[in-house]
């Protein structure tokens, strides 16, 4: 992509004229529009060179004050497996997190959290009354979807 993808400085006479290049907008539109959650990985490691330069460019995502306070960790195979039978074996139990969360999700949110869930459950084959089967669905959190890395921020 030739395009300049600079932003102008608020002495630029012409900064609140400034929009993302055509090309640039058009390829962001689409990746975001193609984002989706996934709940099922294939077993064949990521090479660390991808990851690395996937992190790279995550490190460059706006934070307060602009210092990208994350430390990114990786979790691959024994170390991966040795935190998922950890992980199975506290399933269920009340947690202790170390953070608040925030409040339980209200009105129209809460209709779309809904929403989502009785979509994933449908798309899973699992029905509102299949005890068994939500838990095995619930599970697979703690299973890490099968991914063959884990990363904690």
């Amino acid at each position: 992509m030739a395009e300049d993808l600079h932003w102008p400085t608020l002495e630029d006479a012409h900064a609140g004229d400034w929009a993302l290049p055509g090309a640039a907008a058009e390829c962001l539109e689409a990746i975001v529009r193609a984002r989706r959650s996934v709940r099922g990985f294939l077993p064949r490691p990521v090479a660390e060179e991808t990851l690395r330069a996937a992190f790279q460019v995550a490190q460059a995502a706006p934070s307060n004050c602009n210092v990208q306070p994350w430390r990114v960790y990786v979790a691959s195979g024994d170390s991966r497996d040795r935190i998922r039978a950890a992980l199975l074996q506290v399933a269920g139990q009340p947690g202790r997190p170390d953070f608040d969360r925030g409040a339980d999700f209200k009105d129209e949110y809460r209709r779309h959290q809904v929403e989502c869930a009785v979509a994933l459950y449908k798309e899973l084959g699992v029905e509102r009354r299949d005890v068994e089967g939500r838990k095995r669905a619930f599970l697979r959190n703690y299973e890490l979807f099968d991914a063959p890395h884990v990363a904690f921020i």
